[in-house]
């Protein structure tokens, strides 16, 4: 697999560079990857709303930006420091002190990597999910698979105890293409295509009576299903508990969708999203219920963060 080739090379040149850099050097720069990820995730977390608000963008955006700023910021330290402990060492290394610059490298080589290779998996479970077939074919490649199990691990410890965004993205970070078919499935089941339908479900719910619109017929056969049920809590949409108990479930969808229904009534009300619907490409996407599309489209994403602040 070309992929994987790839990878093999990058480290290499890696294991090469730090064998040059010496022990110390190789080891700050290591250590110091970690710094910079860890300041990512502070800025993504501390700057990612007020900048997607002040510049009208999604909010998943905003943190990947002030994140990037932030990885940016604590690498340049990073680099500083590393320049005076070369300053220092002035080359003059033992065998032993290239061998641990070879590894330390190798392993900074790796999880620089590994960002690039989980978007690589990613876009596999784009491919695979039909909704972009001109996307090559990575299925090949052991380093996706390598890639997919550690970023799941992860995601799986992070998420533990976490709300049902946390629960998704973990999910999605851990299992990319399972997840994304999982959700194009449901949201071509039949039984929630007929409650999209239902004009008085959604009415109800504009209108602020949950009640109401959870004991409608389309809703009540839905809640039902206890293999849908499950299926939701495999993609973290509802608390396993969920999945068991229907009462639980209507609960859990009730509280839901309460948080729901006045972002219902003010995205009726939007102007944007109402031109935005008399987009041909978008009520394209809407004919062909083609869920993925909608969810990845930069403007309806742009719309929900908007309404949902």
């Amino acid at each position: 697999m070309a992929l994987d080739a790839v990878v093999l090379v990058f480290l290499g040149a890696f294991a090469w560079l730090g064998a040059h850099r010496g022990g110390p050097e190789s080891a700050l720069r290591l250590f110091g990857l970690g710094f910079a990820y860890a300041a990512a995730v502070i800025a993504g977390k501390l700057a990612g709303a007020p900048l997607a608000a002040a510049f009208g963008i999604a909010g998943w955006m905003g943190g990947v930006v002030s994140g990037a700023i932030g990885f940016a910021a604590a690498q340049a330290l990073v680099e500083l420091a590393a320049r005076r402990v070369r300053r220092s060492s002035e080359g003059d290394f033992t065998d032993a002190s290239r061998v641990m610059g070879s590894l330390c490298s190798v392993a900074r080589g790796g999880l620089l990597l590994l960002p690039l290779l989980w978007l690589a998996t990613f876009t596999e479970g784009v491919r695979q999910s039909g909704a972009a077939i001109d996307l090559p074919d990575l299925s090949g490649s052991q380093v996706n698979r390598v890639t997919a199990a550690l970023v799941g691990a992860g995601a799986e410890r992070l998420a533990e105890g976490g709300d049902r965004a946390d629960r998704v993205t973990a999910r999605l970070l851990a299992r990319p293409a399972a997840t994304i078919a999982a959700m194009t499935e449901i949201a071509e089941d039949p039984r929630l295509r007929i409650l999209q339908s239902d004009q008085g479900f959604w009415s109800d719910l504009e209108n602020g009576d949950v009640a109401g619109a959870l004991a409608r017929p389309t809703f009540v056969d839905l809640s039902r299903d206890a293999q849908l049920r499950q299926r939701l809590a495999d993609l973290g949409l509802v608390a396993e508990n969920s999945a068991l108990d229907a009462e639980q479930f209507h609960d859990e969808m009730a509280a839901v969708m309460t948080d729901v229904a006045p972002r219902l009534r003010e995205l009726r009300n939007d102007p944007e999203f109402q031109q935005l619907l008399e987009d041909p490409s978008l009520r394209e996407k809407i004919a062909s219920g083609d869920t993925v599309g909608l969810m990845l489209d930069s403007r309806i994403q742009a719309i929900v963060a908007r309404v949902s602040r």
